[in-house]
This record gives structure tokens, sequence and C-alpha cells, in this order.
């Protein structure tokens, strides 16, 4: 159970969130959640690396999806996390300006094809 000093601190520090240094209430401002923060994050991100070229790791795994494996069995295959397979699928979608991984497995097949020719 939560004491009520402990409640009364939290609303005391949530209200110091919403005060000026002088301590009036500032009505248009809020604070940026957890989400909010990470997602301006990875879009500026994701501006900064556009158009990179894939390196050699990324190769691989954008094999394994052209191949039609899960996330879970691309990290098995490549011996990584399961969260590392999805964060290379994901910085591969970012470089190439992709949204999904049909298209990434079609740019590899591509890419596979014009290698062999």
């Amino acid at each position: 159970m939560t004491s009520s000093s402990s409640l009364a601190r939290t609303a005391a520090m949530a209200s110091a969130c919403w005060r000026g240094s002088s301590g009036e209430t500032r009505p248009g401002r809020r604070v940026r959640t957890r989400r909010e923060t990470r997602v301006r994050h990875l879009r500026r991100h994701r501006d900064e690396n556009r158009g990179e070229p894939v390196d050699s790791r990324e190769q691989q795994v954008a094999e394994l999806v052209a191949d039609g494996l899960s996330n879970k069995d691309i990290a098995a295959q490549l011996m990584i996390a399961q969260r590392t397979a999805e964060a290379h699928i994901g910085h591969i979608l970012t470089k190439l300006d992709f949204t999904t991984r049909v298209q990434l497995a079609a740019w590899f097949i591509e890419q596979r094809e014009s290698r062999d020719r």
C-alpha cells in the first residue's frame, strides 16, 4: 500500500513539472513521455542513416529474411539475440527506406540476381 505522504510527494513532483521557476503554471507546456522521446530519437536516427550502404552483417540478415525466416529463426541461425535480429532488420529497412520485410526480400533477391549475371 502506498502511504499518503508518498502520494503527496509524487503529486508535488508532478506539479513541479508544470510550474516555472517562479511557481506559476504554464498551461500549454507538458512533459514528453518516454515513448515520445524514443520516437523522436528513432526519427532522427532514421533521417541520419537513410541511404547508407548495408553492411555485411545486415546483408546476412537480409538474405535470411529473403529466405523467409522469422526474427526468432534468424537470431538462432546467427547466434544473436532475437532483439538484435529485430534491430538489424529495422536498420536495413531504414537505410533502404523500406517499410516491409517483403520489400527487403525483393530487394535482396534483385541484388543477388544482378551479382550472379
